[in-house]
Order: structure tokens, then C-alpha cells, then sequence
């Protein structure tokens, strides 16, 4: 009896002994795992540092208002006679039939 206590007993130190060599290797790889993640994040947060800071840039007033003045200056307030009701608008098979008709 006393020697198969003992077998048992090692057979069981050596399974714990295998155990927490795998946990401690999993950990191992888990904690490498957790540091790239951290790593990737801080390098996307800085990408949206970056792109935060174009759009405050290219959002400024006084941008904005010379691009309206060099793209939007031809514009001119809308007509009343540029206004239609629905009814008015031709269907697509109209539309569709007389860009076919047109040469090209």
C-alpha cells in the first residue's frame, strides 16, 4: 500500500508539475498577445490624433470661405421658375427614350 500511495503521489506531482508548466507558458503568450494589442491601439490612436487634426485644419473659416468664393460664387439664388412638382418630372422610360434617340 505504502508503495502504491507513493506511485500515486508522483504520478500526481508530476501531472501539477506538467500543468503549471502549460499555464505558465499560456500566461507567457497571452501577456505578448496583450502588449501587441496595446501597441496596435496606441498606434491607432495616433492615426486619429493625426487625421483629427487634418480635418480641424482643413476645416478652418477662413478656408472654407475662399473656397466658397472661388467654387460657389456663379451660384446665384434658386428661381422660381426652377421649382417643379413631381408630376412634372419626366419618368426614367422617358428619359431612358430620349437619350437613345439623341445622336451622341
Amino acid at each position: 500500500m505504502n508503495r502504491a500511495a507513493t506511485i500515486f503521489i508522483g504520478l500526481l506531482l508530476a501531472a501539477a508539475s506538467l500543468g503549471l508548466y502549460q499555464t505558465k507558458y499560456r500566461i507567457e503568450s497571452l501577456k505578448h498577445d496583450l502588449a501587441s494589442i496595446r501597441n496596435a491601439m496606441w498606434v491607432e490612436q495616433d492615426a486619429i490624433h493625426v487625421l483629427q487634426a487634418e480635418w480641424a485644419y482643413l476645416n478652418r473659416p477662413q478656408r472654407l470661405a475662399e473656397l466658397s468664393t472661388k467654387f460657389l460664387s456663379s451660384l446665384g439664388p434658386v428661381l422660381p421658375s426652377q421649382i417643379v412638382t413631381i408630376n412634372e418630372l419626366p419618368l426614367k422610360e422617358e428619359r431612358e427614350g430620349a437619350s437613345a434617340r439623341t445622336p451622341p
